[in-house]
C-alpha cells in the first residue's frame, strides 16, 4: 500500500480479496471482481493499537470495514462493542453525513478499508446496489438487536 494516498497495489489486492472472501460477511455475495473494483476506487488504512479512527461528534462521511484486527467502539467513555476482522462500522455516517455518535479507536493493528459516497459514485450500479442492500441489512439487524434489549 503507498502510505500517502492509501492506494493499494496488485499484489495486495489478490491478498486483500482473498481475505475478504474468508472472513467478511459484508461482502459475501459479491464476486471477485466487483470486490476488485470496490478496493480499487477505496483507499486502505493500517491503524495501530491504541490509535483513535474518530471521535465521537466529528464529520461523518466514511464508512470502514476491518479487513483484519480489531476496532473498539466507545460513547461517552463507555465500550459499546468491539468490530472485529470482517466488521464494519461508521455506516450511518456515511448515509446521512451526520457526526458520529460513537468513538472509534484501534484495539489492535488492524488494515481499514474506507468506502464513501464518492467512492461509490465510481463503481457501476450493480455494485451501488448491492453495497445500499447490504448497508441497509446490518441497520436492520443492529435495530433488531436494540430493540430486543428495550423489550
Amino acid at each position: 500500500m503507498d502510505e500517502s494516498t492509501g492506494i493499494l497495489k496488485d499484489k495486495e489486492l489478490d491478498e486483500i480479496v482473498e481475505r475478504i472472501r474468508k472472513s467478511v460477511e459484508f461482502f459475501a455475495n459479491f464476486e471477485n471482481q466487483e470486490l476488485v473494483e470496490i478496493l480499487k476506487a477505496s483507499s486502505a488504512k493500517k491503524v495501530k493499537a491504541g490509535e483513535l479512527i474518530f471521535n465521537e461528534m466529528d464529520e461523518g462521511k466514511d464508512m470502514y470495514i476491518v479487513v483484519y484486527g480489531s476496532v473498539d467502539i466507545n460513547k461517552k467513555g463507555k465500550l459499546l462493542t468491539t468490530v472485529e476482522t470482517g466488521g464494519c462500522f461508521g455506516e450511518m455516517g456515511m448515509i446521512d453525513q451526520s457526526p458520529r455518535t460513537a468513538q472509534a479507536k484501534a484495539k489492535t493493528d488492524a488494515l481499514l478499508m474506507i468506502v464513501n459516497n464518492e467512492i461509490l459514485a465510481s463503481t457501476n450500479i450493480n455494485v451501488r446496489l448491492k453495497l445500499y442492500k447490504n448497508f441497509s441489512l446490518i441497520l436492520a439487524k443492529r435495530l433488531r438487536a436494540v430493540d430486543a434489549q428495550i423489550v
